[in-house]
This record gives C-alpha cells, sequence and structure tokens, in this order.
C-alpha cells in the first residue's frame, strides 16, 4: 500500500484532514494515520510540516494559475491573478504564511511570481521601480487576505463589531450584518488592487489605469 500512495495522495488527505478538523490539526502523524500508514512512510515525501504546507499551496497555486488565463492586457492579467490568489490566501491563512514565508519556493510558487513580474515588465516597469511595485503589490495583497482571514471562524463577525463601535454613521451603516462587511472587503479588495496598478501605470510613464 505504501508504494500506491503518491505525493499528490497526501497533500489531498491533508487537506481533508484540514476541512474536517482545521489547519492546526495537521501533522504528519495526523496525516499517516489519515492514510493508515505509518508516520515513517510520510517522512520519505515531507521532511517536516513546511514542506507539506508548500506541496498543498503548490497545488492550491496550480489552480489559480489555470485559470487566470495570459491577457495581451497587462493590468487585466495581473488583476485576476491577484482576485484569483485571494480566495485561496483567505481560506487557508496558514498557507499564506508558508507563501511569503518560505524560504525555498514551491514550482507553482516561481511561476506565480514570474507571472506577476512579467505583467508588470509589461506594464513598462524596470529596475527599482520594478522591485518597489512588485514588493507594494505583495505586500497588500498577502497583508489584507491574512487580515481578513484572522480570527477564523469568527473574523467577519469581530470585524463587523469593529467597524460597529466607529462613531461614524457611515461605519454603522457598513456594518449591519456580517455580509455587509464580507461584501465591503471583496470590493475594497479590488479597488487597492486598482489603486496599485493604476500607481504602476504611472511610474511606468503609462498615465493613468484604464477601466478593467
Amino acid at each position: 500500500r505504501r508504494a500506491q500512495v503518491s505525493q499528490a495522495d497526501y497533500v489531498s488527505a491533508a487537506f481533508e484532514i484540514s476541512a474536517r478538523s482545521g489547519m492546526h490539526s495537521l501533522t504528519l502523524k495526523a496525516l499517516g494515520e489519515h492514510l493508515g500508514l505509518d508516520a515513517t512512510a510520510v517522512y520519505r515525501h515531507f521532511r517536516n510540516k513546511d514542506t507539506l504546507l508548500r506541496a498543498m499551496l503548490d497545488q492550491l497555486l496550480q489552480g489559480v494559475l489555470e485559470h487566470a488565463a495570459p491577457s495581451d492586457d497587462p493590468a487585466e492579467e495581473l488583476t485576476h491573478l491577484a482576485l484569483g490568489l485571494r480566495p485561496v490566501l483567505v481560506a487557508y491563512p496558514m498557507l499564506t504564511r508558508a507563501l511569503a514565508l518560505a524560504p525555498d519556493s514551491a514550482s507553482s510558487s516561481q511561476y506565480f511570481t514570474d507571472r506577476v513580474l512579467d505583467g508588470m515588465r509589461r506594464l513598462g516597469l524596470d529596475g527599482e521601480a520594478l522591485v518597489e511595485t512588485y514588493l507594494i503589490v505583495e505586500n497588500y495583497v498577502i497583508g489584507s487576505c491574512l487580515l481578513d482571514s484572522e480570527g477564523e471562524p469568527d473574523n467577519w463577525e469581530l470585524r463587523r463589531r469593529r467597524f460597529e463601535s466607529v462613531p461614524d454613521p457611515s461605519f454603522r451603516r457598513a456594518s449591519r450584518t456580517v455580509d455587509d462587511v464580507r461584501r465591503l472587503s471583496e470590493e475594497s479588495f479590488r479597488s487597492g488592487v486598482r489603486m496599485l496598478l493604476d500607481h504602476a501605470c504611472r511610474a511606468a510613464g503609462r498615465g493613468p489605469l484604464a477601466d478593467l
């Protein structure tokens, strides 16, 4: 049986455990038990939990890349990549940290970075402006997704209460329900991506970003 279990089988089982009990319950021992295998069999594929998390992240990023088709419009392609990445990072905050802190990039992670940099170069960015813009976008996307996933499973209700406590009628109107807060967060994320890409276009001397 051990010879028949592939790395993809381990990754699928890891997602099953995470869906059932949460990411924090995922260990290499739990993974082996889930598959009916000795823990030593799991270590043949993964040195530690971090390498398992990167394999899970790699699989999710493959899906994002497959659904974000290349476009002749680099701003449109960059927007689709960011919007496609967001639900993955919000749903799996532990994998978001793996993406941000991994010492060596998984293959899909590296390809994702290459796609983003290619889009930015096609916008006309290079040199220090390219590096600065990439870091700004990376910090915004990863940081905002971590914020929106913090405190699961009650994070949206906690944020609703925080908005409700702001002494401004606009915040109270915007936080009547959890769905209101969630919708506003999604809309603000898209607006933020647009503002960053508009900055990138101006930095590249292209003028303001055209409507997407």
